[in-house]
């Protein structure tokens, strides 16, 4: 017998809808999202040289409230809530007691003791265990939030002329604005980018209101596939792509630490897993890496003398750049930029050469 798995449409199905006119969608972390709204060109386009709006609502949302909050959280994640100031943002891991990472997100800081955390990983469980002794409210806010994606060399002209931003914000910075009648977070992202968090009811009249106001800016739409282009280009690792949290590996290979995303964790603080990352590994680890090729490639195995030193987890093709783009983790001995390997392409091996290493790329 089969089994149908239940999807859940985003706080924008409305407008994402009726605008997708390829109706071509896919399944993102349990929701329908648009694969591509109408031409991979455009899109990318629209990204690269005006803005574009997108739906990032696809995601767990969970709510810490409570005077043991942000305790909690430096004690379950790698990173010192504590020290996490309100109005600010930053990515985080956890990991597991054996030290391997389980789950990444984007923790947010809104008062002294209230914070969310955003997320692509389903990991609440293993979250509610961990909150017991504390003094903190956890709870699941997926469903009454929305997340709006504007991106592109004008997204920061179109949020001025919308006045949901009035000053300069950098790379995590949030800023909190009464926006008529809805309230919008604003959330700065590396590069050209913001997330416009509102709650699931004012959704769309913020996503009208922005249609609305970038049209004399040549505003577009990006799809999933747009998107997920601009995060290879970026060196960004997905996780459930390009690796899995440790309680879904399938064997030690899979299995990621730390320091393979580029995290050196401040193994002076106590938090969960801190004892094993403490006694070290053992032998050379793989690492990410950006692949370019003048050919189209396809995720599996890379090799050198004809011997396997990695594989592609994700792949796209840059129309832009004219050019292939992939994610890879390599051998150590060959993830130098500049270095030549080969890669499957449709038909056939084709050469391919590292162009970044991913760390520090908000791996």
């Amino acid at each position: 017998m089969s089994i149908v798995r239940a999807l859940n449409a985003t706080a924008l199905h409305a407008r994402t809808a009726d605008l997708c006119a390829t109706n071509v969608w896919l399944e993102e972390n349990g929701f329908t999202v648009p694969a591509a709204y109408s031409s991979q060109r455009e899109e990318q386009w629209a990204l690269s040289e005006r803005a574009a709006l997108s739906d990032l609502s696809a995601r767990q949302v969970w709510l810490f409230r409570g005077a043991d909050a942000a305790s909690f959280l430096s004690f379950a994640t790698l990173h010192d809530a504590t020290a996490l100031a309100p109005s600010r943002a930053q990515e985080t891991y956890w990991c597991d007691d054996a030290g391997f990472v389980r789950g990444k997100g984007t923790l947010v800081r809104r008062g002294a003791n209230e914070f969310e955390l955003m997320t692509p990983v389903r990991d609440l469980a293993w979250m509610l265990d961990g909150a017991e002794g504390f003094d903190v409210e956890l709870r699941d806010v997926t469903s009454e939030r929305a997340a709006l994606g504007v991106a592109g060399p004008l997204a920061a002209t179109l949020l001025l002329e919308t006045a949901l931003v009035t000053q300069e914000l950098h790379p995590g910075d949030v800023a909190e604005v009464a926006w008529r009648s809805s309230r919008v977070t604003v959330l700065k992202l590396a590069g050209t980018g913001f997330e416009l968090l509102t709650a699931a009811e004012d959704a769309i009249v913020v996503w009208d209101r922005l249609w609305r106001s970038g049209r004399s800016l040549g505003l577009g739409v990006a799809g999933a596939h747009a998107l997920d282009l601009a995060r290879i280009e970026a060196g960004r690792l997905k996780p459930g792509v390009d690796w899995l949290p440790a309680q879904s590996a399938s064997s030690d290979d899979e299995l990621r630490l730390p320091q393979d995303f580029g995290v050196s964790a401040d193994l002076t603080r106590r938090f969960n897993g801190v004892d094993a990352l403490r006694r070290g590994t053992s032998g050379k680890r793989r690492v990410p890496v950006q692949l370019v090729a003048n050919e189209a490639v396809a995720p599996g195995v890379v090799s050198a003398k004809e011997s396997e030193v990695g594989r592609i987890t994700s792949a796209a093709w840059s129309q832009a750049r004219d050019e292939a783009v992939a994610l890879a983790w390599v051998d150590p001995a060959v993830a130098k930029p500049g270095t030549a390997l080969l890669a499957s392409g449709p038909s056939g091996p084709i050469a391919v050469r590292v162009s970044i290493a991913v760390h520090g790329l908000g791996a």
